[in-house]
């Protein structure tokens, strides 16, 4: 048993190591947020999407990444203009509606399985009926240099085949003059051949509106990913009040308290 004046002293000493205790929780989360203010760069680079959607946008335009010579990477029309299929009204809906989705709101909220599974069927289904239902606005008509490039690899094709034929008939043939007789077969229907030509493009442009989908949907799947249960959230507060940051937090010395002192006693 303590006697009253030790019970006192005990007591004292309680009281003066919980306030050492409260001191140093306060000295500790001081240096944390003075590190962290040391390189707030580290968090804004985290939520920053500046360059995913400049990628977006490049991809959108139907850019692809080219090798250069020193071995870099630099973003390039399609030589081929295979990917670039979408108008500049298509193109400004998709980004506009991407990057409406690629910001701090979404990275920094809440969302359950659920949640994410209901809001990407509906997203799904407005991106898919929109582009359907403008598909004549939003997806390139091929221009007439398309059309005749067309032509002129059909016709070559033709030339090819009856070259071939008239090998396997023993008979000589040359190709000038066998484009020249395709050519006079076609005469009265070019202009049928140049539609059916452009109807057959844009049906394979509009091929493309599953994969355009499909991808539009991974971009925006990706960033209800990162709010999936606020782990972006979590991740931020870990950062801002993890013990140790880049080169190390200074760890107060511990002291002997007043109640260290007693307990000697």
């Amino acid at each position: 048993m303590l006697n009253p004046e030790q019970m006192a002293i005990y007591e004292d000493a309680m009281r003066r190591a919980g306030l050492e205790n409260e001191q140093q929780k306060l000295n500790m989360m001081q240096m944390q947020m003075a590190e962290q203010m040391k390189d707030p760069s580290m968090i804004k680079e985290q939520l920053d999407l500046s360059q995913e959607k400049q990628e977006i946008y490049y991809q959108l335009r139907g850019f692809t990444l080219s090798e250069q010579e020193d071995g870099s990477l630099e973003w390039k029309r399609d030589p081929n203009n295979d990917l670039s299929f979408l108008t500049d009204a298509g193109i400004n809906y998709c980004f506009w509606f991407l990057t409406g989705y690629l910001g701090k709101h979404i990275l920094l909220g809440n969302y359950e399985d659920e949640t994410i599974r209901e809001k990407m069927e509906d997203i799904g289904t407005v991106i898919a009926d929109t582009l359907f239902n403008k598909s004549n606005r939003y997806f390139k008509e091929p221009t007439l240099e398309e059309m005749k490039k067309e032509l002129r690899e059909r016709i070559q094709k033709k030339v090819d085949l009856r070259k071939f034929a008239n090998e396997l008939l023993n008979r000589t043939s040359k190709d000038e003059d066998l484009e020249r007789e395709i050519i006079l077969e076609m005469e009265d229907r070019i202009e049928v051949e140049m539609e059916n030509i452009k109807r057959s493009l844009m049906n394979e442009r509009h091929r493309m509106l599953n994969s355009l989908v499909i991808w539009m949907l991974d971009q925006i799947h990706g960033a209800y990913q990162r709010a999936w249960k606020g782990q972006e959230r979590r991740s931020i507060r870990e950062h801002m009040y993890v013990t140790e940051t880049k080169g190390g937090v200074y760890m107060p010395e511990k002291k002997e308290t007043f109640l260290d002192k007693f307990r000697k006693r």
